[in-house]
């Protein structure tokens, strides 16, 4: 659902979304505001990175995604 007065985005059932870095995340709703690339997921998340997995109810991410904060419940797993 795309919201072009707000440049909001929603997307939802079973989102996927990936970066060149190699984080991988998977939601079912997230929104997306496309005018400072911040995010926010109300639905558990799942993520996972060379260095490891996390999970979480919910997923906050800040303008440019330069900060992803994990809400609520949250699980990581650091591989050696």
């Amino acid at each position: 659902l795309l919201n072009i007065k707000k440049n909001l985005v929603l997307l939802a059932g079973g989102v996927e979304l990936f970066s060149d870095e190699g984080y991988e995340f998977y939601t079912e709703r997230i929104q997306i505001n496309l005018e400072n690339a911040s995010a926010l997921g109300d639905k558990p998340v799942y993520g996972q990175s060379p260095l490891g997995k996390i999970e979480g109810n919910a997923i906050e991410i800040t303008p440019r995604g330069e900060r992803i904060r994990f809400i609520e419940h949250v699980k990581v797993t650091i591989y050696p």
